[in-house]
């Protein structure tokens, strides 16, 4: 043990290093200090913003940062766990957030945020930035659920690749059968359905409001709305092309 407490974990040695907070998520990277006797990381969860965190291998943890004093007191939205099947019957999971007041009983308006990135995946972490503000939505009185559709990294290699060839299919279903589930539940009505979304969640929400007529609003960010465009000129182009059998510019019909 006298290794693992200096940091010196050899193969098949495994060390907790610090737990996660109840219902909550530990960001990558750790960090060691240069004696490597403590390991540094941030740690949050959907009512605490991040924070970093630091202890000795063999001593207690301390949060060595207090960077969001404003929210101590503020009521935030409740979220929870939640599941569907989509169209084919596949298992679906999710995130929900309600309005911090209860009010659940009538019918709210309902935004189903879009998980951007190809393979991104929406955890119990803190949702609300410039950029992530379910928080905000839900605290003006919106249902927002959270769908990990089929390509996010939450349910195995076969779950992210399950898309593959597909963009805009299957997991357009799986964001339709959600808020076909939020309506199953009470919580909204079809006709206060808004959808949104960045980069590649912008691309969804572009592939939505051109397929179906369900939305009423809609927030398209960043959006990708012609992958062979965007595979030839960013640095990501092999990422891109993953998804697909070949070369974009070689299927047309596709992108």
């Amino acid at each position: 043990m006298d290794a693992v407490h200096q940091g010196q974990l050899k193969a098949g040695q495994v060390a907790t290093l610090e737990p996660v907070p109840v219902g909550g998520w530990v960001s990558q990277p750790v960090s060691l200090s240069t004696d490597q006797r403590m390991p540094e990381l941030s740690r949050q969860s959907p009512f605490g913003s991040p924070e970093v965190w630091a202890r000795l291998w063999d001593v207690g943890q301390r949060c060595l940062t207090r960077l969001n004093p404003h929210l101590a007191g503020l009521t935030l939205a409740p979220m929870e766990p939640v599941e569907w099947r989509s169209s084919d019957g596949l298992a679906i999971e999710g995130r929900f957030l309600t309005p911090p007041d209860g009010r659940v009983a009538e019918c709210l308006s309902l935004v189903v945020d879009i998980q951007g990135r190809p393979s991104a995946v929406w955890g119990p972490t803190f949702h609300t930035s410039w950029h992530d503000g379910r928080h905000e939505l839900a605290g003006a009185g919106c249902a927002v659920p959270l769908p990990n559709t089929r390509r996010s990294t939450e349910c195995g290699a076969a779950f992210t690749a399950a898309n593959r060839s597909d963009l805009g299919g299957s997991d357009a279903s799986d964001l339709l059968s959600g808020a076909e589930w939020c309506v199953a539940q009470g919580v909204t009505n079809p006709d206060r359905l808004g959808v949104g979304g960045w980069s590649y969640s912008g691309f969804l929400t572009a592939w939505l409001i051109r397929h179906t007529d369900r939305v009423r609003a809609a927030i398209c960010g960043a959006a990708v709305t012609k992958l062979v465009s965007t595979a030839g000129s960013n640095d990501v182009r092999r990422l891109d092309e993953n998804r697909f059998p070949g070369p974009l510019h070689k299927q047309l019909d596709v992108s």
